[in-house]
C-alpha cells in the first residue's frame, strides 16, 4: 500500500504502516471479501519484514487460511438421533453461515453435506455446525463405508479444515428408512472418520439376547 501525494506538479509516493498507532492489532487476519460477481475472495492485510509496511495478500499467495480454523469437540445430539454436533474456531473476518459446508471424503470421492447442516455463528469466531446424518442416509448422500470428515470455506483454494479425532466418541444408531445403521469413529485415524454401515434384523436380535443372558446371570 503507497500513499501518493501530488503539489504544484510535484508527486511523492511512500509506503504505509511501518508508522502506526501500537493499539493496531499486527498480526495477519483474514478477511472474506464479497465480489461483483457473487463469488468470494480472501484477503489478508500484513506488515512484511523487516520493513514493516503495509501489503494486502489478495487470494492466499503467502497466507493460508487453515491455520486460523480449528474443528474439534464432535458430539452426538440427544434431542436428534443421528445427528453430529461440531465446535469450530473460524477466525476469518466477514463470514457468514452459508460460507461453510460439511464435507464426507471417501475412496476418492467427496459429497457436500450442506443440505442436511445447520450453522450458528458465535462470537470469537465461534461456530456450530450440526450434520443430520440419519437424513443424509435416507437420501443415499452417504452409504455404507468409512467417511473422513472436514469443514470447508466456500472460496476456490481455500482448502479444507479435518474434524479433529474424539476419541470419546461413542457409536450411534441411526435410524434409516425402518433399518437400524450405525456410525463409528475409527481409532488409529489422525481425523475423524466415521464407519458407517446397516446393522441386519437378525444380528440385532442376537446381541440384545445376549444381553439379556448376560444380565440373567450376573
Amino acid at each position: 500500500m503507497f500513499l501518493r501525494v501530488r503539489s504544484q506538479d510535484i508527486v511523492k509516493e511512500a509506503r504505509l504502516g511501518n508508522r502506526r498507532s501500537p493499539d493496531i492489532d499486527s498480526r495477519p487476519r483474514p478477511h472474506l471479501v464479497r465480489l461483483a460477481d457473487a463469488g468470494a475472495e480472501v484477503v489478508t492485510p500484513y506488515f512484511t519484514k523487516p520493513y514493516d509496511n503495509l501489503t494486502l495478500d489478495v487470494g492466499r499467495r503467502k497466507h493460508s487460511v487453515r491455520p486460523h480454523c480449528t474443528v474439534s469437540g464432535a458430539t452426538w445430539t440427544e434431542s436428534a438421533p443421528g445427528t453430529l454436533a461440531l465446535e469450530a474456531r473460524i477466525d476469518v473476518q466477514g463470514i457468514a453461515a452459508e460460507d461453510l459446508v460439511v464435507r464426507a471424503h471417501r475412496d476418492g470421492r467427496t459429497v457436500e453435506l450442506d443440505a442436511f447442516q445447520t450453522v450458528t455463528m458465535g462470537a470469537g469466531g465461534r461456530v456450530g455446525l450440526r450434520v443430520d446424518l440419519a437424513r443424509a442416509l435416507a437420501a443415499g448422500t452417504l452409504h455404507r463405508g468409512d467417511w473422513r470428515l472436514s469443514v470447508a470455506l466456500r472460496v476456490p483454494g481455500a482448502g479444507e479444515v479435518p474434524v479433529a479425532c474424539d476419541r470419546a466418541l461413542p457409536a450411534a444408531r441411526i435410524r434409516r428408512r425402518g433399518l437400524s445403521a450405525y456410525a463409528r469413529p475409527l481409532d488409529g485415524e489422525n481425523c475423524l472418520t466415521l464407519r458407517v454401515g446397516i446393522v441386519h434384523p437378525v444380528a440385532g436380535v442376537r446381541r440384545r439376547l445376549r444381553r439379556v443372558l448376560r444380565r440373567r446371570r450376573a
